[in-house]
């Protein structure tokens, strides 16, 4: 069973008497057709594209290779070791290493170390950013 939308004048006639009906209110709702062939053009676009593909906000699709080196290399306690003593540095001298270790990124080990050493320097959207391409690649 399907309740019925009371209309306007039946909203009107059953209003306490502690609320006014204001002269500006519209007596029906507005069509909105200024922007139908916006719409029409959206959808016939979507509709004639080949293939679709999963959007990812390009903060997720930056950190893709560096979850890819993380995942490559793994946690060694090499690695565990290095981290626990960079995060005991002073945060000036820190990011002097990892801006030195961006510089050789192309090295072999560069982009590994730089990966996991930015982690001791990471705001919060990069290291959720980073957690969500993981789990992705898993």
């Amino acid at each position: 069973m399907s309740i019925r939308t009371p209309t306007l004048r039946e909203l009107r006639a059953r209003r306490p008497s502690n609320v006014e009906i204001l002269p500006t209110a519209a007596p029906r709702k507005v069509q909105q057709r200024h922007n139908q062939q916006a719409r029409r053009a959206k959808r016939d676009l979507r509709e004639s594209q080949g293939q679709s593909f999963p959007y990812r906000h390009p903060h997720l699709r930056a950190e893709e290779p560096y979850a890819r080196a993380m995942r490559k290399h793994g946690r060694s306690s090499e690695m565990l070791l290095s981290l626990m003593i960079l995060q005991e540095f002073p945060k000036e001298d820190r990011r002097r290493i990892i801006d030195r270790l961006a510089e050789m990124q192309e090295t072999v080990g560069g982009l590994e170390a730089y990966s996991f050493a930015r982690l001791t320097d990471m705001t919060i959207g990069q290291s959720t950013a980073l957690r969500a391409e993981m789990e992705r690649q898993q």
